[in-house]
């Protein structure tokens, strides 16, 4: 997946943040695309959740902190900036998702899709049972 995501992107590695100027034109796209998918939530009365996914300790390997940080959570803190009653809810590293979870480099597999189902369904509960 790594290879895919540097040949799609245009990317030299997934470690280099200086990388991340010349997707800032994308970066706004995607924004305003969550932006929209808010408005609709809004309109319909739901609630919206961030949530990044569980990636498998081998594929983390491949992706630097700064990285991580220029190209995911910095855009995230942004919407979050603009929408702070949204909460982000972060498995990207999460310790309770072992490598035998994983399909392959990226995707869960049954056993790890179930095990993030609850785990988010459970957090979704807890964090709205607070309003």
């Amino acid at each position: 997946m790594v290879g895919i995501w540097k040949q799609e992107f245009q990317l030299k590695d997934l470690t280099d943040a200086s990388q991340a100027e010349k997707h800032r034109m994308a970066f706004a796209k995607k924004r305003r695309i969550l932006q929209e998918g808010i408005a609709y939530c809004h309109v319909k009365g739901w609630r919206p959740v961030f949530v990044t996914p569980p990636v498998p300790p081998e594929t983390r390997a491949c992706i630097g902190e700064e990285f991580l940080q220029a190209f995911v959570y910095d855009n995230l803190k942004e919407l979050q900036n603009q929408y702070p009653w949204i909460p982000l809810l972060d498995y990207y590293g999460d310790s309770r998702f072992e490598a035998s979870m994983f399909q392959n480099d990226i995707f869960v597999n049954q056993v790890g899709r179930q095990r993030f189902s609850e785990i988010l369904f459970h957090d979704i509960a807890e964090h709205f049972s607070e309003d």
